[in-house]
């Protein structure tokens, strides 16, 4: 985790990166997860170590869920972030900043370790095992449960299957608002459902869950750019305009082709029958609009019946651009 991101701030910091996808589909799936990992741990004020803290998003996503208490404590290597994040939130109590990164043994025993943003991602495999393994284990040696959740990037995203055989690949934040023409790449790693679990088999401590959540399996915001997929069509551009209830959007556009790639038979399948599902609701509201019209309420509509179709139907395998563990280390 020590790529540089100067400059980087200024995205973090863009009210523009919080656009509808943002608000209505992919921060619910956060607040969940938070919502449950708070449900099993006791502390009061809850100690927080959000790992890969940036400008303080998981903090924020972590307000959102809760009303309880707080002593938070964010982590990130790179000292602009650090320095950023200590001067927007300089007035706040019971928040601070450090530079640290989560491979050094920190001496932290909080009741929940966040991340968000996919911070894990920048270790290469060996890191993140040997890293998460030694978590784990600390966690299990305290006389409460500790609440651990994994941001990383999915394996099997459809924003990039010429990479679905790639651990690790040079991945390029090309998404960024307003931080200039020269976007910020680094090596990041991928995850799946079975690299996550391999980690916490190997810690082999008692559990009181392991669940896994893919977020943004259609919607990445690599949809927008192209990067890794070009032709790929602009899904979450469209999603926003349907939330935005722009009559214009062409509703073929976003029919879903499920992507191809090297994959386990599990992640085929689901591909194969959640794209059934979508362009399935696609074609329902095609068969409303030519009966009814086209209104700004029945985009609105599609846009969250969309959102919950993937919500109901993401298996947690490392199918969207995030694939979040929650794991809870009982006492």
């Amino acid at each position: 985790m020590t790529t540089s991101y100067a400059g980087a701030s200024a995205h973090y910091l863009s009210p523009r990166r919080r656009d509808p996808v943002k608000r209505f589909w992919e921060e619910p799936v956060n607040h969940r997860i938070l919502d449950r990992a708070l449900g099993f741990v006791e502390g009061d004020p809850v100690r927080v170590v959000d790992v890969g803290a940036g400008t303080g998003d998981g903090l924020a996503l972590l307000e959102a869920a809760t009303d309880r208490p707080l002593d938070y404590t964010g982590i990130d290597p790179d000292p602009e972030m650090v320095t950023t994040a200590t001067t927007t939130h300089a007035d706040r109590t019971g928040v601070r900043f450090v530079q640290a990164d989560v491979r050094d043994d920190l001496d932290l025993a909080p009741d929940l370790w966040l991340s968000a943003g996919a911070p894990w991602s920048h270790l290469d495999h060996d890191d993140f095992r040997t890293t998460l393994v030694r978590l784990l284990r600390d966690a299990a040696r305290r006389d409460r449960p500790t609440a651990v959740v994994v941001d990383t990037l999915g394996r099997w995203s459809p924003e990039w299957p010429t990479h679905w055989e790639d651990e690790r690949w040079d991945y390029r934040m090309s998404f960024f608002q307003d931080a200039g023409d020269d976007p910020v790449a680094a090596p990041m790693s991928t995850h799946s459902r079975w690299s996550i679990d391999a980690a916490v088999l190997e810690a082999d401590v008692p559990l009181a869950a392991l669940e896994f959540h893919d977020r943004a399996v259609t919607v990445g915001r690599h949809t927008t750019t192209g990067a890794f997929h070009p032709g790929l069509p602009d899904y979450r551009g469209l999603v926003n305009a349907l939330y935005d209830g722009d009559t214009a959007v062409d509703l073929p556009a976003l029919h879903l082709d499920p992507p191809s790639g090297h994959a386990p038979d599990e992640v085929t399948a689901f591909f194969a029958a959640f794209a059934a599902l979508w362009n399935a609701r696609l074609d329902r509201a095609l068969e409303q609009e030519a009966a009814l019209g086209r209104t700004p309420s029945r985009r609105r509509a599609l846009a969250a019946d969309l959102c919950a179709l993937e919500h109901g139907a993401a298996p947690g395998l490392g199918v969207g651009h995030s694939l979040i563990a929650l794991i809870v280390v009982a006492p």
